[in-house]
C-alpha cells in the first residue's frame, strides 16, 4: 500500500508542478499584453491632451488677430501660453513616473513568472523521480 502512495504522491506533484507551469505561462500572457498595450494608450491620452492645447492656442491667436491692440487679448495669450507649458512639464513628469512604474511592475512579474516555472518544473521533476522510485520497486 505504500508503493502506491508513492506513486500517487509522484503523479501528484507533476500535476501540482505541470499547474504551476500552465500558470506561469497564463500569468506571463497576461502581464505582457497589459505591458505592451498600456504605454501606447497613455501616449494616445498626452497626445489627445497636447492636441486640445493646441487648439486652445489656436483659438486665442484668432482673438488676438481680430484685435491687436486690445491688451485683454494679449493677456489671455500670455495666461494661455503658460498654462501650456505647465502642462507640458505635467505630462512629462507623468510620462517619467509611469515608465518607473512599469519598469519595476515589468521585472515584479517577470520575476514571478520566472518564479513559477522553476518551481513548476522542479515539483514535475520530483513527481517523475517518486514514479521512477515505484516503479524500481515493483521490480
Amino acid at each position: 500500500m505504500n508503493k502506491l502512495n508513492e506513486e500517487t504522491k509522484g503523479l501528484m506533484l507533476e500535476l501540482l508542478g505541470l499547474t504551476l507551469i500552465f500558470t506561469a505561462a497564463f500569468y506571463q500572457g497576461i502581464t505582457s499584453d497589459w505591458f505592451n498595450k498600456y504605454p501606447q494608450q497613455s501616449q494616445a491620452y498626452n497626445q489627445r491632451i497636447a492636441d486640445l492645447a493646441t487648439l486652445n492656442v489656436l483659438r486665442e491667436i484668432s482673438f488676438v488677430m481680430r484685435d491687436p491692440d486690445s491688451t485683454d487679448n494679449l493677456e489671455r495669450l500670455v495666461r494661455n501660453h503658460d498654462t501650456i507649458n505647465r502642462a507640458n512639464v505635467d505630462i512629462s513628469l507623468q510620462d517619467a513616473k509611469l515608465q518607473e512604474i512599469l519598469n519595476n511592475e515589468g521585472r515584479s512579474a517577470k520575476a514571478i513568472t520566472i518564479l513559477f516555472a522553476l518551481l513548476g518544473a522542479f515539483l514535475v521533476l520530483l513527481g517523475k523521480f517518486y514514479v521512477f522510485l515505484y516503479k524500481n520497486q515493483l521490480h
